[in-house]
């Protein structure tokens, strides 16, 4: 017969060797929020490495850096990459947040109407935020939709079909337009450019783009030398190629490209995080972090004293020991359930101050 979660024999067991940490985050006057990480010592050789080089991976030096937040959808993608635009600003660092999802939700999140323009959000100086509108970023690239689409087709009747409707298909290239202009013109303009990208299958999607776009010009090798050709009808597809290429470069410099995971401790969100962190990481895309959200505070366990909850904490322990065993390579950043929805800038403020703060003073 198992025994029960919520018996006083179990609970030892889960308490065994576990170490509570609490880190009082600065600035919040009103409320005192805490982290718990439970197993996860400070002790611990590797986790205490980790908070070491958590902050130190998204912080720019002399050259724009760029961070991709990735993951399932609704493991908290948003949230993260916006605590994180607004603690590097604080810090005095020129941030862009552009968030790639169609179904965006910068706007909730910052308690803001953003849209499809780069909008400086109050109160967070040297912070821009810019989300994705479908039409809107249909129209600013129509020019390149058009161009790549005549070049490959040879077809004015399909560009005709293309303008009555905005199909998937063109919202991918516009994105890929866009992302190819971020790393190529407009951020440089900023110290990091933070992309909030859409939910699993479809950043893929957009990361894959910039590779199938360089076989498309030839040879299959993404870093080939650029052609010249005389034909003067090919200038701005040499020029696209070129662009190509940079963005390329710079996607897979881990010097300046970051990809940061987000996940929670379940067994769906870990096997879809090694599936697209292996598709990442073939194609030289670093993945040197990942965040788990969600965890929940042995604090709160200890009060609540259900089989309910001790249930969900012996799960997440299973998956977090798990996420070591797989990840463990890797820097991985341990973000709490909070007993608050994370919107506006106090608490983004404090979750930026969890994650890295904490992080660099373990």
């Amino acid at each position: 017969m198992r025994a029960s979660l919520n018996s006083s024999s179990s609970r030892r067991i889960f308490k065994s060797g576990l170490i509570e940490l609490t880190q009082t985050l600065r600035g919040c006057r009103k409320r005192r929020l805490s982290v718990v990480v439970g197993w996860r010592s400070a002790r611990n050789p590797w986790l205490r490495e980790g908070y070491r080089l958590l902050a130190s991976l998204i912080l720019p030096d002399n050259k724009t850096k760029f961070l991709f937040f990735g993951g399932k959808g609704g493991v908290g993608k948003s949230t993260l990459s916006a605590a994180t635009a607004v603690w590097l600003a604080d810090r005095g660092h020129r941030a862009l947040l552009v968030s790639t999802d169609l179904q965006w939700s910068l706007s909730d999140i910052f308690e803001l109407d953003i849209g499809y323009r780069l909008a400086e959000i109050p109160g967070a100086d040297g912070l821009t935020v810019m989300e994705t509108e479908p039409a809107k970023l249909v129209q600013a690239h129509w020019h390149q939709l058009a161009g790549t689409v005549q070049e490959v087709f040879g077809s004015s009747e399909l560009l005709e079909i293309m303008g009555r409707e905005i199909s998937p298909c063109m919202m991918e290239m516009a994105g890929f337009y866009q992302l190819m202009e971020l790393f190529t013109k407009r951020g440089k303009d900023f110290d990091a450019v933070i992309f909030d990208t859409a939910p699993g299958g479809r950043a893929l999607i957009e990361i894959r783009l910039p590779f199938t776009m360089a076989r498309r010009y030839g040879d299959g090798d993404p870093f080939a030398p650029v052609r010249v050709t005389p034909d003067p009808r090919l200038e701005e597809l040499t020029r696209e190629e070129e662009r190509t290429r940079q963005t390329m470069s710079l996607m897979t410099d881990a010097s300046r490209t970051v990809f940061l995971y987000a996940l929670w401790p379940e067994s769906l969100s870990i096997a879809e995080a090694e599936r697209a962190i292996t598709e990442l990481e073939e194609r030289h895309i670093a993945v040197p972090a990942l965040l788990i959200n969600h965890v929940i505070p042995l604090q709160e366990i200890q009060q609540a004293d259900t089989s309910y909850f001790w249930s969900r904490y012996a799960m997440q322990e299973k998956h977090l020991q798990m996420i070591r065993a797989r990840f463990g390579e890797k820097t991985l950043g341990i973000v709490p359930l909070l007993d608050v929805e994370v919107k506006g800038l106090r608490h983004l403020r404090e979750l930026g101050a969890m994650l890295y703060d904490a992080a660099m003073e373990a």
